[in-house]
């Protein structure tokens, strides 16, 4: 079957508010999405390390780094290398030093205190410090925003594919349920018809109705009240119920 509506112009309004009512389900569920691809993450390509406290010469491209941590000071002082890394590019900018390294190679501590493998990037604070392998330069990462991983791509593009994918399949599901799949659009088209035959009430019998039943809850919640009292009234009198 072709691109169209089927018996156009049949059903209008109920066909109609069909699809409004199916667009704002579509859209909230876009807005889901949206908010629950937060949690995914596009690939890691590479970190960048921020360095202060620069001894020596920046690395080159292509030069392979340490990523330290300091030692044990009772045993060996001196600094410990966890993983190595080749630098990819070294960015300065605004007074910050950063050096963009693929992704690491973590060896195995077994120096005291370091008896396990090094935690990866991905989840630790920061490299404690980061050397050349010929020691000609040296510096500090800081622990806090000392390492950034660097993505694939941005996490708005997961975030807008999934919730455009979301509204395509919605569109599409309401398009065909409601503009083309005879068996739904016959009965929306029959609902229209059945919706036009009820003898809906005037404005006048809608006014007397309404006061009538406001009436009647005021009445019957007096009336409860005036029970209500009655009850209370003669069990505190036998006895019964004890307020005090």
């Amino acid at each position: 079957m072709g691109l169209g509506i089927y018996k156009h112009g049949k059903g209008y309004w109920v066909r109609t508010m069909t699809a409004i009512a199916a667009g704002v389900l579509t859209f909230a569920t876009a807005a889901w999405v949206w908010q629950q691809m937060t949690r995914v993450e596009a690939p890691t390509i590479a970190f960048d390390i921020r360095v202060q406290a620069i001894e020596g010469e920046l690395p080159g491209v292509g030069d392979s780094v340490l990523l330290t941590q300091p030692g044990d000071p009772t045993v060996n002082p001196a600094p410990v290398a966890y993983g190595s890394a080749a630098v990819q590019e070294v960015i300065t900018a605004d007074g910050v030093t950063r050096l963009r390294i693929e992704e690491p190679t973590f060896a195995v501590l077994t120096e005291p205190p370091f008896t396990a493998v090094a935690p990866d990037l991905r989840t630790v604070g920061s490299a404690r410090g980061v050397i050349t392998e010929g020691e000609s330069f040296s510096a500090v990462v800081p622990n806090t925003g000392g390492v950034q991983p660097v993505r694939m791509f941005p996490q708005i593009y997961i975030q807008a594919g999934a919730a455009g994918l979301a509204l395509l399949i919605g569109g599409g599901l309401t398009y065909w349920l409601v503009g083309s799949k005879p068996r739904t659009a016959e009965f929306l088209i029959d609902t229209d018809a059945e919706m036009r035959r009820v003898n809906w009430s005037t404005k006048r019998e809608i006014k007397a109705s309404t006061a009538t039943v406001i009436v009647a809850s005021l009445l019957i919640a007096v009336f409860l009240t005036i029970v209500d009292l009655m009850f209370k009234t003669f069990f505190e009198a036998i006895g019964v119920l004890d307020l005090g």
